[in-house]
């Protein structure tokens, strides 16, 4: 990330700016690889889940 805001400096970004757009895309993209994760991994143990409820005890 420190790369990331040394070119947006660089290129002429103000170094606020450049954190603040550097650290909101990596909130975005984290949030994205969370929801992505999570609805994968729901949508693969559910029949799982279903028949374990189902099974006699």
């Amino acid at each position: 990330m420190i790369v990331f805001v040394t070119v947006l400096i660089t290129k002429g970004m103000k170094p606020a700016d450049a954190v603040l757009v550097v650290g909101c895309t990596g909130l975005l993209g984290a949030v994205v690889a969370r929801v992505c994760t999570t609805t994968l991994l729901t949508a693969r143990w559910r029949p799982a889940w279903a028949e374990l409820q189902a099974a006699p005890v």
